[in-house]
Parts: C-alpha cells; sequence; structure tokens
C-alpha cells in the first residue's frame, strides 16, 4: 500500500469539498468616525426608538452590553450572499468573558443588530451621552480606540482549524488503512497503534498537514466571509446543530500598532468569530448567530 502524500492525496480533497472563498479583508485605522461608518468601538449608529442591546440566557439576560463594532455593507466590497446595505453590528459584554456563550448555545453576552434602513438624520439617533452605563466589571476591553474599517476583497482558503477538515483527513486515513477514528489526536491512542506509520510512514501526524493552506498568508485575520481561524478549538465541532454556522459575519484578530494607535486585543493573542448559517443570512434573521472567541 502506498504511502499518503499530504500534497497528493489530502489537499485535493480539501480544495474539492473546501474550495476556496471570497472575503472582504478588514483593516483599522484609528480615527474619529461618523455615525454611519465601518468601524470599531466609538458610538454606533443606533436609532433612538430601539432598546439598547442586551444579553440573553439564564446568566446574562438583561445585562446591558457594549459597542463592539459595525459593518456598513453600503461602503465596503460586496461578497456574494452578503446585504449590499444596511449597518450589521456587534454587541458584546465588557467583563472577562466577553459574553462568550456556554458550550453548544446560542444565548449570551452577545447580540448582533441588522439596520437596514439608515436614518440620517443625527437627531433620531443615539449620541454619546444617550448610550447607558454598561455594569464594567473588567476594565480591559478589546477595542481600546475607535478605528475606522475599510476592506479589500481577498481569497480565503481552508485550515486545520476548520472542524470539517479534520473529518476529510480521518475518511482518507479509514480509506488507506480500515481504521475508524474519532478524531486526529485518537490515533494517538494504543488501541491505534501503527495507524500513522501504515498511512504516512512515521509515528506522528506529518506536520505539513496543520500549514496546509497556512503558509504564506497574511497575518491578520480580521475578514467578513472565508475560512475561520481558531487559537484553540473550532466551537462548531462539539454539536450538531452548530455546523451548519459556516459563514463568518464577522472575524476579528488581534491588532497591536502602537505607531498607528491601532490596539485590539483578544486575550493573550485571541481571535474573535461570529458565524451565521447560509440560511439566516438570506433571511437575514440574525437572532441565531454564534459567537466564539478563543486565545493561546
Amino acid at each position: 500500500m502506498a504511502l499518503v502524500s499530504v500534497k497528493d492525496d489530502i489537499l485535493p480533497l480539501i480544495e474539492k469539498e473546501l474550495p476556496p472563498l471570497e472575503c472582504v479583508k478588514l483593516r483599522f485605522t484609528a480615527q474619529k468616525c461618523s455615525l454611519w461608518q465601518s468601524k470599531a468601538g466609538g458610538t454606533p449608529y443606533y436609532p433612538k426608538g430601539m432598546g439598547w442591546p442586551e444579553g440573553s440566557g439564564e446568566t446574562e439576560s438583561g445585562r446591558t452590553l457594549r459597542f463592539l463594532a459595525q459593518l456598513n455593507f453600503g461602503e465596503l466590497p460586496h461578497t456574494d450572499g452578503f446585504p449590499r446595505k444596511g449597518i450589521l453590528q456587534f454587541f458584546i459584554c465588557p467583563d472577562g468573558d466577553y459574553g462568550l456563550p456556554h458550550m453548544g448555545s446560542l444565548e449570551g453576552g452577545y447580540k448582533v443588530v441588522y439596520h437596514e434602513n439608515i436614518i440620517t438624520d443625527p437627531a433620531l439617533l443615539y449620541s454619546e451621552k444617550d448610550i447607558p452605563e454598561t455594569d464594567e466589571e473588567y476594565d480591559e476591553f478589546p477595542v481600546r480606540g475607535e478605528y475606522l474599517i475599510t476592506g479589500e476583497k481577498g481569497i480565503s482558503r481552508a485550515t486545520a482549524d476548520d472542524h470539517r477538515f479534520e473529518r476529510i483527513v480521518l475518511r482518507v486515513i479509514e480509506e488507506k488503512t480500515g481504521v475508524r477514528a474519532d478524531s486526529l489526536f485518537h490515533l494517538y491512542r494504543k488501541e491505534f497503534k501503527g495507524t500513522l506509520e501504515k498511512c504516512f510512514g512515521a509515528e506522528e501526524l506529518p506536520e505539513e498537514l496543520w500549514e496546509i493552506n497556512s503558509s504564506g498568508e497574511d497575518d491578520n485575520f480580521s475578514q467578513t466571509g472565508g475560512y475561520p481561524r481558531f487559537e484553540q478549538q473550532d466551537p462548531r465541532a462539539s454539536e450538531d446543530f452548530l455546523k451548519d454556522h459556516n459563514i463568518i459575519l464577522f472575524q476579528s484578530d488581534c491588532v497591536y500598532d502602537p505607531e498607528n494607535d491601532v490596539c485590539i486585543e483578544w486575550g493573550d493573542g485571541g481571535t474573535a468569530n461570529f458565524f451565521i448559517t447560509p440560511e439566516d443570512l438570506k433571511r437575514l434573521d440574525f437572532s441565531k448567530v454564534l459567537f466564539n472567541w478563543d486565545c493561546g
């Protein structure tokens, strides 16, 4: 039996089942922004007739949330499936967990709000003084200033971060060796002894497996659309009902640029993601968005 080649046997399957996707790479510039611009931090666009966003679920229900970022789709390059107009906003709890939901839940200290039709009269919108105070239990909010968000079209390719990547590799191993495992790391258990050597010619998974589509990438993973990056594991792998949340509404990477006065930090070098299903995005229903952030 021929050994499995990452380049010749696995990469073509990854590209076939998880083809390259359009995305919009997001950049942050420190400046005072208008209420309507795409931005992180500062004062958001928010009509006075709407109640300010609050958390949901058993522990976060009723908690006042803090504005994280907003995307004005009329300003940013268009990506297939996304709206062409309106403002999409992200709010989270200003605490140490930033409103992270419990595993397997779509409720927590976060909310995503979409304004399809934009009000242009500032008198009808929240000003800085109108924003309700939050329960500040933690003084290090991820966004440390006010930053204009701009974007440019790009291409995103799947990496080992995506939970579907592992499934594809496990299928290749099963086809080649007849061994079925629940995860790649299960292959190190004694009952699977010899499987990796039989498949790859080594006692460990090849390093190049984790480097697929990762080398040479821009180190800023802030984007809409595309494939996600995680510092730990893909939360969608834990529950079947989360596995269709495959569209990234907003991925915010850590950005530390002291020369240009930009600082966005998710713990110790982390990344935050907001996911939605294709069906909910088509309906413009943002009530069941999955929020996750993790750090090293």
